[in-house]
């Protein structure tokens, strides 16, 4: 800028006919936008790779509950089959014993007790039409189950046969759901399924319903001597009897489902003539299902809820994306900002030269916009501050995703999968399948610390972002022409300077002193700055503290109604010296990166302010304390 006899020359200052800022512009444009693409760009695969490990870790989670599932079932199943054949081996070796006796063995293997599931269970025989009176006799003597209303055996249903199907001993969880004592089971839809495992040798597995209760039937064959002869004709002439039982599958699927919420089980049989399947849970919309072959006419499917790796349809995912976008945006806006600022100061000095031609008193304040430059300066390095608190929570979220335990997850699902025709044995006989549910215990409980560690740094992602859109605000705050006194209280001048310098409390330790906080008329603007060299400044020198503490104290006092006193002093390295006297010289700084700008800019509006910034250093290498005094030449504000 020059000045001759009042008037300003538009030449010198690059305002005249030649000059034009629209290249610089253009560039300016260019350089933001690609900034916010690089940004953008990196946020999208971040969130990528979380959407990823979160899918990985879902469908794992998925494969390992219906691994635990099936197993449960199969294991259930096998129990299940371990009582038939050991109520068919006792009723081959007692072929004639009292209903008394069989509840005796009954009540001594606590059948009912074991096998929440089972309904009932007995034996059957087949009673050729001349032997039915003597039959009837004995059951009438010896009811397994309750005869008919005048007390006699009824054949139910009525009617004369070639042959029926009787119960001869047994026991019923609820008796009076229970089948009566004459009940011809040939006579009903599980004939067909009792000859056929009479003449194969095998069980038959029949669905129907008792009372409220889907049940199904299993019946036993057994024979004489204990052994299933080789032909059909040979299993017709030795057959003896079928030990039956009815259970209800929804307890047994309820039970396997304990601890798996959002889950739908199927489970089937289908052999031979044999078809039954029952389901219990529910599994949401677009659930994905795995089956699982028990190898004995038994298949389980297991639906549940997988994440499909998607970004939008995970939280932490899309919260880290948005975050990212967000960023991408005020950082391209900043670099635009910072880009265009001396055009825009130059802009409004030409404006304001229009208006104010011929006032030099005038003309000097309007080109003191320059100063804006000093201020975007101020942005970038406060901005700067929480950009590096950002970059370490998404490397600490990179880390933490690239060292994260749950291949161990898929180690172990593997070793399953190898034994998986006899789980159970290799869970309670292997020495490496009994430390399986313990390894997969402290494995879960390291995977959610994983998952928490990630979600507490997107959060502090997402804060740092939010805080640097209002550091901006702050700052911009601060663009307007200093030198207008307003009515305001120390403590919120040190609040604010705080919340813009970006102090963790956290991490550093604020003392704040205030004996007397009255309304004061002061330059807020210039106090403003002055307070966040000094704070940031003070940041810098405490950033190598290894063994001591961080602390930040202000103080301010009123002295005799004359003057305002404001001291910031740390903890930090201290001031050599030999810097003190160049500490405010324009240019001069001690830390990498510095400008030297601070607190020469600090003194000068001191100065200005009819006031002095000055600078002691406190004994030994242990901080410094600067201390701001500036005269109150008006009267106190009212508070």
């Amino acid at each position: 800028m020059g000045v001759n006899d009042g008037n300003l020359s538009e030449s010198r200052i690059g305002l005249g006919p030649g000059a034009s800022g629209d290249g610089r512009s253009k560039r300016y444009v260019a350089w933001a936008a690609a900034a916010a693409l690089i940004t953008a760009a990196g946020a999208v695969f971040a969130a990528g790779a979380v959407a990823d490990s979160d899918a990985t870790k879902s469908r794992q989670a998925f494969e390992s509950s219906s691994a635990e599932i099936a197993s449960t079932l199969q294991l259930a199943i096998e129990h299940e089959e371990d009582l038939n054949l050991s109520g068919a081996a006792y009723l081959a070796g007692n072929p004639d014993g009292s209903n008394a006796q069989f509840l005796k063995w009954s009540d001594s293997i606590q059948a009912l007790t074991r096998y929440p599931e089972l309904h009932d269970y007995g034996n059957a025989v087949i009673v050729q039409a001349p032997e039915l009176a003597a039959f009837a006799a004995r059951a009438e003597a010896d009811p397994w189950s309750p005869l008919g209303p005048s007390g006699n055996f009824q054949v139910e249903p009525a009617g004369d046969r070639a042959y029926y199907c009787f119960g001869t001993v047994g026991q019923v969880r609820d008796a009076q759901v229970g089948a009566p004592a004459g009940q011809d089971f040939c006579a009903t839809g599980l004939g067909p399924a009792l000859l056929d495992a009479r003449d194969t040798g095998e069980s038959s597995y029949a669905p129907f319903t008792v009372g409220a209760d889907s049940v199904l039937g299993v019946s036993t064959p057994y024979y004489r001597g204990g052994v299933i002869p080789a032909t059909v004709e040979g299993r017709q002439a030795a057959f003896l009897g079928w030990f039956g039982m009815t259970t209800v599958p929804k307890l047994l699927l309820d039970r396997a489902l304990q601890g798996h919420p959002g889950t739908l089980v199927t489970f089937r049989y289908k052999t031979g003539s044999s078809d039954a399947e029952f389901s219990s849970g529910n599994a949401p919309a677009g659930a994905q299902s795995v089956t699982t072959d028990l190898h004995n006419g038994w298949t389980v499917q297991i639906s549940g809820a997988v994440a499909d790796g998607g970004i939008v349809s995970n939280g932490p995912a899309l919260a880290l994306l948005l975050a990212g976008v967000l960023l991408s945006v005020l950082l391209g806006v900043l670099v635009f900002v910072l880009g265009t600022s001396r055009e825009r100061a130059l802009r409004l000095v030409r404006e304001r030269t229009v208006e104010l031609r011929g006032a030099q008193a005038q003309l000097v304040d309007a080109a003191r916009q320059a100063g804006m430059a000093e201020i975007a300066t101020n942005v970038l390095h406060n901005v700067g501050n929480v950009l590096n608190s950002v970059n370490v929570s998404a490397n600490l979220v990179c880390q933490r995703v690239r060292g994260s335990k749950a291949g161990g997850l898929v180690k172990a699902v593997a070793l399953m999968n190898e034994h998986t025709g006899d789980l159970g044995g290799f869970l309670t006989t292997d020495a490496r399948g009994k430390a399986l549910p313990g390894y997969l215990e402290q494995l879960a409980a390291t995977l959610a610390i994983e998952r928490e560690g990630i979600d507490a740094e997107l959060l502090r992602l997402t804060q740092g972002v939010a805080h640097i859109k209002e550091i901006v605000a702050a700052q911009q705050s601060l663009a307007g022409v200093s030198g207008v006194i307003e009515s305001v209280r120390v403590s919120d001048l040190v609040e604010e300077a705080l919340h813009m310098a970006g102090i963790n409390e956290d991490e550093v330790r604020v003392i704040r002193d205030f004996p007397a906080n009255p309304l004061l008329a002061l330059d807020r603007r210039r106090i403003l700055l002055i307070l966040l060299n000094l704070i940031s400044n003070a940041m810098n020198a405490m950033k190598g503290n290894a063994g001591r503490p961080r602390e930040l104290s202000i103080r301010a006092e009123v002295i005799d109604g004359q003057g305002l006193s404001i001291t910031v002093a740390d903890t930090g390295v201290g001031i050599p010296s030999e810097n003190l006297a160049r500490i405010f010289v324009h240019g001069f700084t001690t830390h990498t990166g510095g400008h030297g700008f601070g607190l020469h800019s600090s003194a000068l509006a001191a100065k200005e302010m009819g006031g002095a910034l000055t600078v002691e250093e406190s004994a030994g290498a242990n901080g410094a304390a600067f201390t701001l005094h500036v005269p109150l030449d008006r009267e106190r504000v009212p508070a």
